[in-house]
C-alpha cells in the first residue's frame, strides 16, 4: 500500500499569512490608548442645560470633537485618545465657559462639569 503525503505549496500559504497579519494589525489598532470625558452643563441656578454644545480639542494635535448635551444636560466623549485637552461649553442665552489643560490618561474617565452664567 502506497501512502501519499500532501504538502501545501508556499504560494498557497501566502493568503493565509496575509489574512493573519491584517487581523493582527486591526486588533492592535483597536487597542489604542484612550479614555472617556463626560460631564454635565448646569446653569447658575443649578438647572441642567439641555442642548448645550460641548467641544473638546487636543492641544497637541488640534483634533476636535463636538457633542450636544442630552435632555438631562449630560455629555459624553467615549474613546478619546490620551493627551491634554481644552473643553468649551456654550448654549443660547449663556456665556460660554472653557476648561484648559485637562489631562487624559489611559483608561481614565475624566469628569468635567460646566456652570454657565446667563449672558
Amino acid at each position: 500500500m502506497t501512502h501519499f503525503r500532501v504538502t501545501a505549496q508556499p504560494a498557497r500559504r501566502a493568503p493565509l499569512y496575509v489574512s493573519f497579519l491584517l487581523l493582527a494589525g486591526a486588533s492592535l489598532l483597536a487597542q489604542a490608548p484612550s479614555g472617556t470625558v463626560s460631564g454635565s452643563v448646569i446653569d447658575s441656578t443649578g438647572v441642567r442645560v439641555a442642548g448645550a454644545a460641548v467641544r473638546i480639542v487636543n492641544t497637541q494635535t488640534h483634533e476636535t470633537h463636538s457633542a450636544v448635551t442630552s435632555a438631562s444636560g449630560d455629555y459624553l466623549f467615549p474613546s478619546v485618545s490620551t493627551g491634554e485637552y481644552n473643553l468649551e461649553a456654550r448654549a443660547n442665552g449663556f456665556k460660554s465657559e472653557q476648561r484648559a489643560g485637562i489631562r487624559l490618561d489611559v483608561n481614565q474617565n475624566a469628569r468635567v462639569d460646566f456652570h454657565l452664567q446667563v449672558g
